[in-house]
């Protein structure tokens, strides 16, 4: 998923087939398995901020989005609503979507020895960082003194979703 500001100035949001071209023009708020997904996320997002469903679609129609008539859209698809009002929300919507993880935690798993297990860190919603730790240390201090802080990537945070749904006896520490 990817944002932009149409013609009108309202920002708008789009779910394609991530591919290196779109990587070159745009910049991915979020990555998802399947496009399905990604427009099932973006349905969600339009209703929780009120968002045209319109304005989440690749061109612009007339007329008024389905939300609108169900009262859950505030009419930016027929010129109820004006793209400065509509861009709080959107903007909020957007921050939303950098948010891979709604909650801070560490995994803890098996390392590279008997005597050792991998740390890793996802804080403020994100890939935060790995270590190692020997299997003695088993406090929260211990898990953030182990870890190697690094910047997330929409490429780390995958692997880290892709890990956390694919491995068995992965252990999890809400932080």
């Amino acid at each position: 998923i990817y944002s932009f500001t149409d013609e009108r100035g309202f920002m708008r949001f789009h779910a394609v087939k991530n591919v290196a071209e779109i990587r070159k023009k745009h910049v991915i708020l979020q990555e998802f398995e399947k496009l399905i997904e990604a427009k099932g996320f973006l349905k969600g997002l339009a209703r929780r901020f009120e968002l045209c469903e319109k304005l989440m679609e690749p061109t612009y129609t007339e007329g008024s989005c389905f939300y609108r008539q169900i009262g859950q859209c505030r009419g930016a698809c027929i010129g109820d609503e004006m793209p400065d009002s509509y861009n709080v929300r959107a903007a909020e919507a957007a921050e939303r979507l950098k948010t891979t993880f709604e909650e801070d935690f560490f995994i803890v798993d098996k390392g590279r020895s008997a005597d050792e297990r991998v740390v890793v860190l996802v804080e403020n919603g994100h890939f935060g960082g790995y270590g190692y730790l020997d299997t003695e240390g088993s406090t929260v201090e211990d898990f953030y003194e182990a870890v190697k802080k690094m910047k997330p990537t929409a490429d780390s945070n995958r692997i880290v979703r892709q890990f956390l749904s694919g491995s068995k006896g992965v252990k999890v520490f809400k932080i």
